[in-house]
């Protein structure tokens, strides 16, 4: 069989050798996975170990189309999903015409935002269009720092674990936006995944977002059952929805992998596509897919992609929907935070600080070591004293034009 890539022809076997594949000895099922990895971009050589063989075959195109059509349909998306640094990015929405003003989402797996904040405020200074909605996963929030992590221009609904270290997810929604936290949903807890639902309003209709973080240990074949259980409560409010997160389930093992067909097979009872159909983690000996947008918009003309950045080993996703959003009229409640100060919270603020142990601040010889231990005790007994408090709103025309007030 024959393969064309960049104008050139090869042969099966000649390309085989570069593949973890060319064992296979079906045609369609060989072409099937050279399908699935010629869709690469040319990254850089430091993310993928065999970069320059991908390039042989980058632009390839099937001869043979006599392919099982079901396993086509998951692939029909791919041809607009791509790898991008900033600068490339830009010049891809002005291309499009794309704007501030098209529903966008943005997901990225921090692990520990607090330690990333820093670099992804400057990562989204370089964009030339603000996201709608920036999801994360794994943000290690806690009652400590959670108040902390804000980012500029955003309101935030966060969702911290509250067991132990680590986990965490957080929605943060475009100030100008209205949204309405999706209380039904956010009191639920479950033991297989976290997450956090919110509704945002627009001229165009009220949209599910979701965000999600499905810890590597926990049991496939549970999180699939409650997964299914918790997208069927979605399903009966038949409203758009986009799920974006890390689900470690490995899409790309979805043909050799049975629990990994049973959960898109289950999203695809749900209506719901995964945007995202390359590698979100690379090393140099593997790629996994595991980070994804889910959407059951499928109508909607929508690009897609993946950012190249060391924000964590995870690249961050996107997803820009060819919809425009407008703010419903004035009149529209919507959520900010606010702090808890009262009389009686300063008085108990006080007694606090005066009866702390202070000795771990002042036995350390290291400067550095003992301004953290003092901040760290500080923002505790302050956060305990004056917690923060999400507020109804109305959307008047000053928010409009000034955002909502965020907590400090």
């Amino acid at each position: 069989m024959l393969i064309k890539a960049n104008d050139d022809w090869y042969c099966k076997h000649c390309l085989a050798s570069m593949f973890p594949f060319n064992h296979l000895e079906d045609d369609n099922e060989y072409m099937s996975c050279l399908f699935s990895f010629s869709y690469f971009d040319k990254p850089n050589v430091n993310l993928i170990k065999n970069a320059a063989h991908l390039n042989i075959i980058n632009n390839v195109h099937i001869v043979n189309e006599d392919i099982d059509p079901d396993r086509n349909h998951y692939r029909t998306n791919r041809a607009t999903v791509e790898y991008y640094l900033a600068d490339k990015f830009n010049v891809f929405v002005s291309k499009y015409d794309l704007t501030t003003e098209n529903f966008s989402i943005l997901h990225l797996n921090a692990q520990s935002l607090e330690n990333k904040l820093d670099a992804l405020h400057s990562f989204l200074s370089s964009l030339s269009i603000k996201f709608t909605v920036i999801a994360v996963s794994e943000t290690w929030a806690n009652e400590s720092n959670a108040v902390h992590l804000d980012i500029p221009g955003y309101n935030c609904c966060m969702k911290p674990r509250p067991d132990r270290r680590g986990g965490g997810v957080a929605i943060y929604i475009d100030e100008k936006i209205n949204f309405r936290i999706h209380n039904n949903l956010n009191e639920n807890i479950s033991k297989n995944f976290e997450f956090t639902c919110v509704q945002l309003d627009s001229l165009c209709g009220t949209k599910n977002i979701v965000t999600i973080y499905r810890p590597p240990n926990s049991c496939l074949v549970d999180f699939i059952n409650e997964f299914n259980e918790f997208l069927g409560k979605l399903d009966a409010e038949k409203l758009n929805t986009y799920i974006a997160g890390d689900f470690n389930v490995n899409l790309l093992n979805y043909e050799s992998h049975t629990d990994t067909a049973s959960f898109l097979n289950m999203t695809f009872e749900h209506y719901l596509y995964p945007a995202i159909t390359r590698p979100t983690r690379l090393s140099k000996t593997a790629s996994t897919l595991i980070d994804n947008i889910f959407i059951n918009n499928v109508n909607d003309s929508f690009h897609a992609g993946l950012f190249i950045s060391d924000l964590s080993d995870h690249l961050p996703v996107f997803y820009i929907s060819s919809e425009k959003l407008s703010s419903k009229k004035q009149d529209q409640v919507t959520y900010k935070t606010v702090r808890s100060v009262t009389d009686h919270a300063i008085l108990q603020f006080q007694q606090r600080v005066a009866s702390v142990d202070w000795s771990s601040v002042y036995s350390s010889l290291d400067v550095n070591a003992s301004y953290d231990c003092f901040q760290n005790k500080f923002d505790q007994l302050y956060n305990e004293a004056f917690p923060v408090k999400i507020m109804k709103q109305k959307l008047t025309k000053t928010v409009q034009n000034h955002g909502l007030h965020q907590a400090s």
